[in-house]
């Protein structure tokens, strides 16, 4: 199954899947992502990795059905900033600095190692290299989603342009 088509539009789970082409789909609500995905091969560690989605738990400040996001900055061994969808609001893209509270586990990508791609402030290394593989993903999920995500990109790009 292709990513994006089995979540719903809107949902953390739909971003993504649909940011990510690495991710499956069939993995269920966001709680059921790191089992789901461990048993479809992918490796889960509890340490945060550059480019991993990382998949929160149910409850306490998240819904029901967990939340999942995308690692795009490591600032520490516990604390990170993501990208995410529907968490400050229903089919918004944000992003946030989070930390280990709540973590079920980080999913990592394809021949991705735990805890690689960090790097240091002054770049190079395989930091360097994963972080353009996640921006690049980034841009195919955006060129490939609808008006709304589109949107949605656009704000949080302003955002980014504002802060410089």
């Amino acid at each position: 199954m292709s990513g994006q088509d089995t979540y719903t539009f809107g949902e953390c789970t739909w971003y993504v899947a649909s940011t990510l082409p690495w991710v499956q789909g069939g993995w269920g609500n966001a709680t059921d992502w790191p089992p789901n995905a461990a048993r479809a091969g992918f490796q889960l560690t509890g340490v945060v990795t550059l480019g991993a989605v990382v998949a929160y738990a149910a409850g306490d400040g998240y819904s029901d059905f967990g939340h999942v996001a995308i690692v795009v900055r490591v600032d520490g061994p516990a604390v990170f900033l993501v990208s995410e969808m529907n968490f400050v609001g229903w089919d918004l893209v944000d992003q946030r600095v989070s930390n280990m509270h709540d973590v079920e586990a980080f999913i990592l990508p394809p021949g991705v190692a735990p805890g690689s791609g960090s790097g240091s402030p002054g770049g190079g290394g395989a930091g360097t290299a994963d972080a353009a593989r996640v921006e690049w993903a980034g841009l195919q999920g955006y060129l490939n989603a609808g008006v709304e995500t589109h949107l949605a990109w656009l704000r949080t790009l302003q955002a980014r342009m504002d802060a410089l």
